[in-house]
């Protein structure tokens, strides 16, 4: 496919969505509808992401030959980030059992926070418990 046949097409994309976008605004046309319609392409878009991401860093590893990053790509300014490591320690025994402690001691001060107390019933210390909000989620599951 050429560059400029794959420009038009996301071009065509772009201003449909922002036509439907324009439609919920203007009241023409169910948000949920459409949102539902978005929250599916996304995760085809993901899928599609997914089936191609390898393939894009083996490409990128022939074309740098050992360079992170590419300025200008078609447009793209492009880097490549060695990953880091995760640690699990879940399977040591002493910070399992601290772990616990920790959650134990989280619901304690929930408790007190949620009767409107604020000492420690042990230490008679006066505890600053600060509840902070989360964003509500909005779930559209596609049935089909």
């Amino acid at each position: 496919m050429d560059n400029r046949l794959k420009c038009k097409m996301m071009e065509n994309i772009k201003t449909q969505l922002a036509n439907s976008v324009q439609a919920v605004e203007d009241g023409n046309i169910s948000a949920m509808e459409v949102y539902g319609k978005l929250k599916g392409l996304e995760k085809f878009v993901k899928e599609c992401y997914q089936q191609i991401e390898d393939s894009a860093s083996n490409e990128f590893d022939l074309e740098c030959e050992g360079q992170k990053t590419i300025d200008n790509f078609k447009g793209f300014k492009i880097e490549k980030r060695n990953g880091g490591w995760n640690y699990d320690f879940s399977k040591v025994p002493k910070y399992a059992g601290l772990k616990e402690e920790l959650k134990g001691l989280d619901e304690q001060y929930k408790q007190l926070f949620l009767h409107a107390e604020s000492v420690d019933p042990e230490t008679g210390e006066i505890l600053d418990i600060q509840r902070k909000p989360r964003k509500d989620s909005f779930i559209f599951k596609a049935l089909s």
